[in-house]
């Protein structure tokens, strides 16, 4: 009995595998079928909007940050140690040429010369002294002479000894060294006087460096000492911008196209003020970056010197113009899509300037020609060739 329910159950199992064996070769058959019923698929058309090319222009400005100085400044220092007494000027302030702007201290100078007008009066009294002393010693030379040449003649007659014309000699010598002496003195003196008269007037004159002129017009840009201080010499007691002519200068990446004629537009507190480029200076700076200069007659208001400000390099170009977003930029070059067959194709350009909204390109273009705008990865993908139709754009560039 055992084996008859066995034979029937595997009867039953090979049955039912081979039904099921049965129906799925009858449904991959009707699956062929349908598939090859089935038409096959169709290449996706891709939609994009489209620009035409233009002739027309493009402008831009470069911002930059450049630095505004006097082009001379000028260094008020005192030429004599002195305390430093008043500075009647403040920083920022106009000062003209010739204007007194520093009074050093006078005292010093001032006893100094009292001083040596005492000593020449002293040496004037013992000029006097010495002067009338010469007129006596003048006296007695005389004297003695004509006592030694009265006793030469009496000696050569026999009539007095030789001990009393020696004495005599010895007399007149005497009063020669005396006069000799004395007339020494009153030079000697004499000269010291004017020594000293000369040494007065130069005091004098040291008392005229104590008042400190501007040498020039112009600003006084910093005050480096104060009053009460006395300036070591040669360093400036304050700094004076002179006035018409400043420079300003901006640092540039070494491959920056600019040439001198180039404008240049700085911004100030009260407005924007256009210029010229007056120098190029290819790696001028230790940084190795290349340096312009340009030149103002007057410090714009509210520009402070020495202080950075903010210059604009416009550029302008013109040619074929096209939006910022038509342009594809690949790692072999940048490109401009249209359609040609249904197809979109690539045709190189060189991007000549772009602002960001527009661009002026050169290339194997024409006016006129529609090209493809739109996201970069949208550009990307249609550089592959595939097909597409244009759209009109809604935005304002001009078709």
């Amino acid at each position: 009995m055992d084996k008859v329910k066995k034979a029937v159950k595997i009867l039953l199992l090979i049955l039912i595998v081979a039904l099921l064996v049965v129906g799925g070769v009858r449904l991959i058959k009707i699956r062929k079928q349908e598939v090859a019923n089935t038409p096959p698929p169709q290449e996706p058309v891709y939609t994009v909007e489209y620009a035409t090319v233009k002739k027309g222009s493009v402008s831009v400005e470069d911002r930059f940050t450049g630095f505004i100085k006097p082009y001379n400044t000028v260094q008020v220092m005192a030429k004599i140690p002195a305390y430093i007494k008043k500075i009647y000027v403040k920083t920022n302030q106009p000062v003209k040429k010739g204007e007194l702007i520093i009074l050093l201290d006078d005292t010093q100078i001032k006893s100094q010369i009292n001083t040596v007008k005492i000593d020449i009066q002293n040496l004037k009294l013992q000029l006097q002294t010495l002067k009338a002393k010469e007129q006596a010693l003048k006296t007695q030379l005389e004297t003695n002479r004509n006592i030694y040449l009265r006793n030469k003649k009496l000696y050569e007659k026999k009539a007095i000894p030789q001990e009393a014309l020696e004495k005599s000699l010895t007399a007149y010598k005497l009063s020669q060294a005396q006069y000799k002496e004395v007339l020494q003195g009153i030079k000697q003196t004499e000269n010291r006087i004017n020594q000293l008269k000369e040494k007065v007037k130069s005091l004098e004159n040291e008392l005229t460096y104590l008042q400190i002129h501007s040498p020039v017009d112009g600003v006084v840009q910093r005050i480096n000492i104060r009053e009460g201080n006395i300036p070591p010499m040669g360093k400036s007691i304050l700094n004076i911008e002179t006035s018409g002519r400043y420079e300003i200068i901006v640092k540039l990446p070494p491959d920056y196209p600019v040439a001198e004629g180039d404008p240049m537009v700085v911004e100030t507190p009260v407005g924007r003020k256009e210029l010229q480029v007056k120098m190029v200076c290819p790696s001028a700076s230790p940084e190795g970056l290349k340096v312009i200069k340009s030149m103002v007659k007057e410090k714009p208001k509210g520009v402070v010197s020495n202080s950075y400000i903010k210059v604009y390099l416009p550029k302008t170009a013109s040619g074929f113009v096209v939006p910022a977003t038509a342009i594809l930029h690949l790692t072999d070059g940048t490109y401009l899509l249209t359609l040609k067959e249904g197809r979109f194709i690539k045709i190189p350009v060189k991007v000549v300037l772009s602002n960001g909204k527009e661009a002026v390109v050169e290339g194997n273009i024409q006016e006129g020609l529609k090209v493809a705008v739109g996201e970069e990865s949208k550009l990307r993908l249609l550089s592959f060739g595939r097909k597409g139709k244009f759209i009109s754009r809604g935005d304002s560039y001009e078709q």
